[in-house]
């Protein structure tokens, strides 16, 4: 009975309750604060992460632009050259490449050999300049890639080719009949090395591996339904009714299209592709950035000693030697090296220029890799841009002047021509300026793929 009296006086007593329901109060406000600091401090830097990217994009955006005004600037400056002979003569390609092959890095490194003065001229330069964050800008030569597209058939070829008796075909047909045999044996040559090597995985993964139905699906791909037709036709069109989708029929746009395309898996095209292919157009590959894989597709028995020995006379990096020409190329692979005969090679470059693929040392295609960056935060855009040739020949301008001369003649009241007589004070042009050739120019750089990588 105490027990119990005394337990009723104890609750009676109030004290320190007050201090208690304050405490909890201040560890629940305490909480609160801690969880919205924390929210807040997300919030800021996933917006500082959002501005930073966002100008990470515009730096790479700016940088492509420069890029193509590098590339507009070596347009320009080869057009001047080629209307002027002596220019031409002494200005090799070479002394033009660095127009748009020098790398380009913001904010600009201070070299050690830099004084005070220098260093602090620069650091003043990049304060003063409203590019926020970092760019870098490279150019890379892609002129010389192989022409995926070449392979397609058109209606227009087959009316261009469809000609009456007597007329001139149209060479643009012959491409297709030319690049596919090459592409064919290459593939074959590819796939009988990597059997050598008596990989299971890969016997496994394709064991009916068929080169030319790989070269006939790519066809097949890009081709006009109605001008394609051969043994794996039906197959392919089984197979793309089977997945319920339907083929391009048109021109590749981008390499990553082949993806799409009947029996080209990633492995596939990483193995028979590699870094040797494109699906833009150019004037004629480069000479002097020939990969392997593009020197044994023009001289399939080349060996690989020989090989080597003609990257190490082209990249020697102490007496490097230029291909300003096909002669001068010629004349290393049959006079130098002695890799084919001069028969043997007139025959490959001819065999290749009626597949559509030139060779000489300007550069027409090319890839530029713009980088820019801010903090933590990088943003990368890849650009295929084309600089085509000014399509002016002199087959052409005959064509323009006979058509202006059947235009001016006149006839009578019986429908005969009336003959003019020739003006006597008139400038007749000398037998060898009328067979000159017009100078190559080139045509304002144009972006063909952007693609963010």
């Amino acid at each position: 009975m105490k027990s119990i009296k005394k337990l009723h006086s104890i609750f009676k007593q109030q004290k320190g309750v007050a201090l208690l329901m304050v405490m909890a109060v201040v560890t629940v406000m305490t909480a609160l604060l801690v969880d919205f600091s924390f929210e807040t401090k997300v919030n800021k830097i996933r917006n500082e992460n959002m501005q930073d990217r966002f100008q990470a994009r515009l730096n790479a955006q700016a940088g492509l632009t420069l890029g193509l005004a590098r590339l507009r600037l070596y347009q320009e400056v080869f057009n001047f050259i080629q209307n002027n002979e002596s220019l031409k003569k002494n200005v090799k390609q070479e002394m033009l490449n660095p127009i748009w092959n020098v790398p380009f890095i913001f904010p600009l490194p201070a070299p050690k050999e830099m004084d005070i003065l220098q260093k602090t001229a620069l650091e003043e330069f990049t304060k003063e300049t409203i590019i926020e964050g970092e760019m870098r800008i490279l150019i890379e030569n892609a002129s010389n890639k192989i022409n995926l597209n070449l392979l397609r058939l058109s209606q227009e070829k087959l009316k261009s080719t469809t000609t009456s008796e007597g007329a001139e075909s149209d060479p643009t047909e012959e491409n297709t009949l030319q690049i596919e045999p090459l592409l064919i044996r290459r593939f074959t040559d590819i796939i009988e090395k990597k059997r050598e090597q008596d990989d299971e995985e890969f016997e496994l993964e394709y064991p009916d591996l068929n080169p030319k139905k790989l070269v006939s699906s790519l066809k097949y791909y890009v081709s006009d339904p109605e001008t394609f037709q051969d043994e794996f036709t039906n197959e392919f069109q089984l197979e793309y009714e089977s997945r319920g989708v339907s083929p391009k029929f048109a021109p590749l746009s981008s390499l990553s299209e082949i993806s799409l395309i009947s029996g080209w898996d990633e492995k596939l095209q990483e193995l028979l592709l590699g870094n040797d292919y494109t699906v833009h157009g150019a004037l004629m590959i480069d000479l002097n950035k020939i990969s392997r894989n593009i020197l044994k597709m023009i001289f399939p028995d080349i060996l690989d000693d020989q090989i080597k020995e003609f990257f190490e006379y082209r990249d020697d990096p102490e007496e490097p030697h230029y291909f300003n020409t096909v002669k001068e190329f010629e004349d290393y692979i049959v006079g130098q090296a002695k890799i084919a005969s001069k028969e043997d090679f007139d025959k490959r470059i001819e065999e290749l220029q009626k597949a559509g693929i030139n060779f000489g040392p300007v550069n027409t295609l090319f890839k530029v890799i713009s980088t820019g960056s801010k903090n933590e935060s990088t943003y990368t855009l890849e650009a295929f841009i084309l600089i085509p040739a000014k399509p002016s020949t002199k087959k052409d301008n005959a064509k323009k002047k006979s058509k202006k001369e059947e235009e001016k003649k006149e006839v009578d009241e019986w429908g005969n021509e009336i003959e003019e007589e020739p003006e006597e004070d008139s400038p007749k042009d000398s037998p060898k300026e009328s067979e000159k050739e017009p100078p190559l120019q080139l045509l304002r750089p144009r972006t063909l793929e952007i693609k963010v990588s």
